[in-house]
């Protein structure tokens, strides 16, 4: 229940390859799409505003090295309209200090 009237969104994604893994139900009451849109392959690249693309991708690209990012950007609802997000990513470690997957907030 707090997920799904939450203002934040949570989610889960690949170590390996970044892929959405999980997703909280809330996104969709927040940003117009449904879960099936948002699990499409690249569909997180293809909404950010065109503006600020590159630098997020950037900043991404350190996540690995660095356990932990944020960044704020702007990503295209359904109904077009864009919107300034607060974005936090975090290396999840398992046992061992492996990383095991990135835990986000938006």
């Amino acid at each position: 229940m707090i997920l799904t009237v939450s203002p934040v969104i949570h989610y889960k994604l690949s170590i390996k390859n970044f892929q959405l893994k999980e997703l909280s139900n809330n996104v969709e009451r927040i940003l117009g799409y449904s879960l099936e849109e948002l699990y499409e392959p690249n569909w997180w690249e293809k909404h950010i505003h065109p503006a600020d693309l590159e630098q997020v991708l950037r900043r991404n690209s350190k996540i690995l090295k660095k356990k932990k990012i944020q960044h704020e950007y702007r990503i295209q609802k359904k109904n077009k309209e864009h919107i300034w997000v607060f974005n936090q990513l975090r290396v999840i470690e398992s046992d061992g200090d492996e990383p095991s997957y990135i835990l986000g907030i938006m």
